[in-house]
């Protein structure tokens, strides 16, 4: 198997995973057959479905700063409430988002670092030639991953941005200025919204890409 080998993870689901990938916990893992590479891809599947859930945060807060941009004097506290929540919602999504993709680089870069330090180990030139190709190439497709990756995430800023000072305006003026503002503003929150679905959408598919290219490795 190679280092970028793709196994069923069963025993992982058994365990709570840390927040920092000590040099026990990854003994722990090795103990149950788990590799850096494996762990790598599960980080990237975290990822995968961390975006999935900013996507339906994001169309979930679009949908409700147009309600709220429509609402009657009257109900403005509770409509204030449900943009601030969804605001909230996808604020945490994206966080998730950020975590995990520290917790690739951590991963990515112990893995590299120790492939790096077994080429020295080689008595065999040609298979430590060999094998400093395949870490090269496995390198090239992580570096266009994360770049992706980090590109998505701070396409975020700007909608999160937008989201977080539409519900502060409507937090200190509960009146019909503030929505006649937000009805004003719907277009471009729709279009920060939009771009940011877009480049989720992208991310998703080069972590897709990823993890079919280390399954084809097995």
């Amino acid at each position: 198997m190679t280092k970028f080998g793709f196994t069923a993870l069963v025993a992982l689901g058994a365990l709570t995973l840390t927040a920092c990938e000590t040099t026990p916990y990854y003994a722990t893992l090795g103990a149950l057959g788990i590799q850096k590479s494996e762990l790598l891809v599960d980080r990237v599947d975290d990822a995968r479905a961390s975006q999935r859930n900013t996507i339906l945060a994001l169309e979930r807060a679009r949908a409700v700063h147009a309600r709220v941009a429509a609402a009657e004097p009257g109900k403005l506290e509770l409509a204030y409430r449900d943009l601030e929540d969804a605001y909230d919602n996808a604020s945490d999504k994206a966080k998730a988002f950020d975590s995990d993709i520290v917790s690739i680089k951590r991963v990515a870069a112990d893995l590299f670092n120790e492939w790096n330090d077994d080429l020295a180990k080689f008595e065999d030139a040609e298979l430590r030639a060999a094998s400093e190709a395949e870490m090269m190439a496995a390198r090239a497709r992580y570096d266009t991953l994360i770049a992706r990756l980090d590109q998505t995430d701070a396409a975020l800023t700007p909608v999160l941005t937008a989201f977080r000072d539409r519900t502060l305006l409507l937090k200190h003026n509960m009146n019909s200025d503030a929505t006649a503002k937000l009805m004003a503003d719907q277009a471009d929150v729709d279009a920060k919204v939009t771009a940011a679905l877009a480049e989720l959408d992208a991310s998703i598919a080069a972590a897709t890409t990823f993890v079919a290219e280390a399954k084809s490795q097995a």
